[in-house]
């Protein structure tokens, strides 16, 4: 009896440690998941991104202007333009979202946008940028405005996962809107000096190449056009 009591004992003590081995691989097990499942969750998140609020207003139809927190775009490997701008009031954990139809303009961090109703036409292969009322609204980045204003319309570059823009340039009371730069080209020259007709002294200082930038063409113009 002693005997068969001893390899009883004996035959338990191996199925113990069989059963601790698994138990620890499984805990190992566990860990691996809860690291993978993590990496994953971190990875499709930087390259997704999320969405960035900043101190600023809008500007309602009303020309009402209300301070909050505004994102317009989302940060991460593939950073993107959000369509309809996000605002929060003072306080208030949930975020409205807003159009270019809906507001007049808004300001995020020190970047300020302006509604503004403009489309881009295709016209023998030349690009050109009306501002009619019947086109759709969008926001435009401010650079400078006045009597001619400096505008970026920003974009999501999906091939080179960037956020790029096009430089316009907009005299008041014009039906469109001029681009300024292409890229490493510099300045579109041609399409600027046409643009500028009016004022030949500024037309002439762009064709002959004494302008070399968009800055130094809005210093020009108030100078030599007013």
């Amino acid at each position: 009896m002693k005997e068969t009591h001893k390899t009883i004992k004996l035959q338990i003590a191996p199925i113990k440690f069989v059963f601790s081995q698994i138990k620890i691989s499984f805990v190992h097990m566990r860990l691996k998941f809860t690291l993978l499942l993590s990496f994953i969750i971190f990875h499709k998140l930087a390259i997704l991104g999320k969405t960035i609020y900043e101190e600023g207003y809008i500007v309602t139809l009303k020309n009402d202007t209300i301070y909050g927190k505004i994102a317009d775009r989302k940060d991460g490997t593939f950073p993107k333009i959000l369509k309809k701008i996000r605002f929060k009031t003072k306080g208030s954990m949930y975020a409205k979202k807003y159009s270019a139809n809906q507001i007049k303009g808004y300001k995020v961090g020190k970047r300020i946008y302006d509604s503004i109703s403009i489309r881009a036409e295709n016209k023998l292969f030349e690009i050109r940028y009306k501002v009619e009322a019947t086109s759709q609204k969008t926001f435009l980045r401010v650079v400078a405005k006045g009597e001619l204003s400096y505008y970026h319309w920003e974009h999501t570059d999906f091939e080179f996962h960037t956020i790029d823009y096009i430089p316009l340039f907009h005299l008041i009371g014009r039906n469109e809107m001029v681009r300024v730069t292409q890229g490493v080209f510099g300045l579109k020259r041609k399409n600027l000096s046409e643009y500028f007709s009016k004022c030949s002294e500024l037309s002439k200082s762009i064709e002959n190449k004494e302008i070399k930038t968009a800055e130094d063409i809005i210093v020009k113009y108030y100078l030599l056009c007013k």
